[in-house]
């Protein structure tokens, strides 16, 4: 018996074998279904049958998930066979290993009624997305949008978006990007279209959805920017709404960490929130402190300079003239 799971194992074959198996489905935090190196278990496959190798690496979470798997001694091998709840994804046109990869992004999904949540989710992402292949696209990195009523979040919240004049092929490129944007309360993204509306915000403009998800997002507020600040750099530069939560966290944690400008610095040059930070502030902020750790240049040059100046006049002024100066710096890091 494989302990804390509740999971009997039992085989035909051998003592030996059903130890295997044992040893496999041990029962923990996390157990993984390491068989990919059994390629013989291909030879049984079916529409209705998942093979570990494909699955792999699949952790077998609780006992609740272990009643959607049971052993074939007779295949020879220990395959699991997915409910047959789970025939909805063949019905409606999803490949074996289309489901594969879904299920094994997050087993959890197996524990969702199949006709109270999971076909509806399906039916109503194929409505929005308009093909199987990017609802399996979506749900291989957001596969909990099968665990969601859709009805009460993600639907009443695109019809809105629609509702101010945003296209679909933008929503839907949101749906990608920033899935989780849309499982929020229909009250909430109603209250961000207001705010959003309040700040002057063009319903026809294509930052008008970018301004929506951002205010939606407590990224500015963590990183130290006031209400007013924020209400400041949205007016001031909206591209900043189309710039990733991650990037920039990245952009402001660089900036306060290495350089001595502060939050002012950035509330008053939002646009540095847009700039790479791999292929321009680092290099060039590299440059700037090598030249000025070897005296080599007349005077300070200001964070400003650093992230403003076009590539071909930063490259002429502070690359070009200092070669030398610059020979342990590498070429590829710096991007000049």
């Amino acid at each position: 018996m494989a302990t804390g799971g509740g999971l009997a194992c039992k085989n035909s074959r051998s003592g030996e074998n059903s130890a295997e198996c044992e040893k496999v489905l041990l029962a923990g935090s996390f157990t993984f279904l390491a068989t990919h190196e059994r390629p013989s278990l291909l030879s049984t496959l079916c529409p209705l049958l998942v093979l570990c190798p494909h699955l792999c690496p699949l952790p077998v979470l609780c006992p609740a998930l272990c009643r959607f798997f049971v052993p074939l001694p007779s295949a020879g091998e220990f395959i699991f066979l997915f409910s047959s709840s789970f025939k909805i994804f063949q019905d409606l046109g999803f490949s074996t290993h289309d489901v594969a990869d879904i299920v094994a992004s997050d087993p959890w999904i197996l524990t969702r009624s199949v006709d109270d949540r999971i076909a509806p989710s399906i039916s109503d992402l194929k409505i929005v997305l308009g093909s199987n292949d990017d609802v399996v696209k979506l749900l291989r990195t957001s596969a909990w949008f099968l665990k969601s009523d859709l009805q009460k979040t993600m639907m009443p919240n695109i019809e809105l978006l629609r509702n101010c004049g945003i296209c679909s092929s933008q929503i839907v490129s949101y749906v990608f990007s920033f899935p989780r944007f849309f499982l929020l309360k229909p009250e909430s993204i109603k209250q961000f279209v207001e705010r959003a509306d309040a700040l002057g915000f063009d319903r026809k403009s294509n930052m008008f959805l970018a301004a929506i998800r951002m205010l939606s997002s407590m990224i500015f507020r963590k990183l130290g920017f006031s209400e007013d600040d924020i209400m400041y750099t949205f007016r001031r530069t909206p591209q900043v709404f189309a710039v990733s939560k991650r990037k920039i966290k990245q952009v402001t944690d660089f900036l306060l960490n290495r350089t001595n400008v502060g939050i002012s610095f950035i509330i008053s040059h939002p646009m540095v929130l847009i700039c790479s930070l791999e292929r321009r502030l680092k290099p060039r902020l590299l440059v700037i402190e090598t030249l000025e750790s070897k005296n080599s240049l007349r005077r300070k040059v200001s964070m400003t300079t650093i992230y403003k100046m076009p590539d071909k006049k930063f490259r002429e002024k502070y690359v070009v003239p200092h070669l030398k100066e610059l020979e342990e710096v590498s070429m590829s890091i710096v991007g000049t």
